[in-house]
């Protein structure tokens, strides 16, 4: 049980020493810079990182479920990888120009169908 302890201890003390070792102060720019940034980036989510943001119940707001009624709209055909991406896009993870790439959409789809082998 020390032993335990002591090793738990110690892994927390490391996590938050390399965290704050990453730690960085930004670089000062203008103000008239920064919002151009932040206006024109959008967030985009690798298809792996969309279909767990939903499967979590993230796009709630979008109109599309998480967890098991996420699984249950799946296999009734109700949500799909285009639903997913436009509730990505309207959510402000995903970029417009995913709903007309056709290497996402499929990556999409194929983390689908593995999540409903879980």
């Amino acid at each position: 049980m020390k032993r335990l302890f002591v090793g738990s201890l110690s892994f927390v003390l490391f996590c938050t020493a390399a965290s704050s070792a990453h730690a960085q102060t930004p670089a000062a720019t203008a103000p008239s810079q920064q919002t151009m940034v932040s206006a024109t980036s959008i967030r985009s989510f690798t298809p792996f990182q969309l279909v767990h943001f939903a499967y979590r119940g993230s796009l709630g707001q979008q109109g599309i479920p998480g967890y098991s009624l996420l699984l249950s709209e799946l296999k009734l055909g109700k949500a799909s990888a285009e639903s997913l991406v436009k509730a990505g896009i309207t959510a402000g993870r995903v970029s417009p120009d995913a709903l007309s790439d056709r290497r996402y959409l499929n990556g999409v789809a194929n983390q689908l169908k593995l999540l409903d082998t879980l």
